[in-house]
């Protein structure tokens, strides 16, 4: 449960920090922002499939 609220907050602040070095005004880059929260997600959901398969 760690990993996916630990990965989750990584992707969340890498996305921010990208959104800010594009200026985040532009539709493009809010686009990239879901983008970027998606992977972030689907990389927590993973990680915990993963891990909770390790621990069986």
């Amino acid at each position: 449960m760690n990993r996916i609220n630990l990965s989750f907050a990584l992707g969340l602040g890498l996305t921010v920090v990208i959104s800010f070095f594009h200026g985040a005004a532009q539709i493009s880059d809010v686009s990239l922002l879901i983008g970027l929260l998606a992977a972030s997600l689907i990389t927590g959901v993973a990680m915990s499939v993963s891990s909770e398969s390790e621990s069986e």
